[in-house]
């Protein structure tokens, strides 16, 4: 079995070119993985995809598709009168 996961990240930059980009991660002892979005993707639409082998040498996939990524902290402001 691989300790490694392929992410293949899709989604756009902030010209609103698609873009593509893909980064490994390793698991943890339980199996479980956590990959960061690169800076250079716009918020908006996020799509990850990942594979990696079992172990019984077997291929196993996962998608999912964040319908908002938003990176910008919210905020409130007040103005007295």
């Amino acid at each position: 079995s691989s300790d490694l996961v392929t992410l293949v990240i899709t989604g756009t930059d902030k010209d609103g070119k698609p873009k593509t980009e893909t980064i490994v991660v390793k698991t943890d002892s339980n199996g479980n993985y956590t990959g960061k979005v690169p800076q250079d993707f716009a918020d908006g639409k996020v799509t990850v995809d990942g594979s990696t082998t079992d172990r019984n040498n077997k291929p196993q996939t996962g998608s999912d598709t964040e319908p908002g990524l938003d990176r910008v902290a919210g905020g409130i402001t007040v103005d007295e009168i």
